[in-house]
């Protein structure tokens, strides 16, 4: 009710709206029926710095999920994929993230009793999350900017994440980052197997590192939001 609200106010008054990502504003826009909302502007969100280093270790790849655990997030793709992919491989996934029973109760209704799957609660310390990844997934249904994703390429991790984000306008599928569909449930299986190659998997990661240390350069997100104030202040 209330995003209808939003959607109304958007609609019969001209005001100046911020969108976090493009993608975001075609979605507001599909929702108000294709309807064009003016006086809209995009900034990108910034991330603060963390400081991660990789944990070295033996034994398999360590793929994770760091977030919310809903429906939204499309976790059951990532489980069962993960439990198709340890029929070749040595991996093992851990979910940080749950918050409240509701969370817990619907994550445990997820896993069965798959060996290959640990889950964690939510927590603050990421780097410590992050230093012990050597593949970050995100496989939700949508997102708009997630911050996780600027937080795990800065950190080293290679990071495979959905298409139906805004980080689709920022990034290179194959350079920094995999990309994939879920509608097509297989994408998220093949970007897996090719991560099993230690090279490419690096690659990738040291890729995506470099471009959120530049990207984080070139966002100037504070003075973004100035010159958006500025701009309204001296109408």
């Amino acid at each position: 009710n209330s995003s209808m609200m939003i959607l109304r106010y958007w609609k019969n008054y001209n005001r100046h709206i911020l969108f976090i990502s493009q993608t975001q504003r075609q979605m507001w826009e599909k929702k108000l029926g294709n309807h064009h909302i003016t006086n809209a502007q995009v900034v990108y969100n910034p991330t603060r710095v963390i400081y991660s280093q990789q944990v070295k270790h033996e034994g398999g790849v360590r793929i994770g999920y760091v977030g919310g655990f809903n429906e939204r997030k499309n976790l059951p793709w990532l489980i069962q994929t993960i439990n198709q992919l340890a029929n070749k491989y040595n991996v093992h996934l851990s979910l940080y993230g749950a918050k409240d029973e509701k969370e817990r109760a619907y994550i445990q209704s997820l896993i069965n009793d798959t060996k290959v799957l640990s889950v964690y609660e939510y927590t603050t310390d990421v780097e410590s999350v992050y230093a012990n990844l050597d593949i970050f997934v995100l496989p939700s249904w949508s997102e708009t900017m997630p911050l996780v994703v600027l937080e795990a390429m800065q950190a080293g991790v290679c990071v495979i994440q959905t298409n139906h984000s805004g980080m689709i306008e920022l990034m290179h599928d194959g350079k920094e980052c995999l990309f994939i569909s879920p509608e097509k449930p297989e994408s998220l299986y093949q970007a897996l197997i090719r991560c099993m190659d230690d090279f490419l998997r690096m690659k990738i990661a040291l890729n995506g590192q470099q471009f959120i240390r530049d990207w984080m350069i070139k966002n100037n997100y504070q003075q973004n939001i100035i010159s958006i104030f500025n701009h309204i202040f001296n109408e």
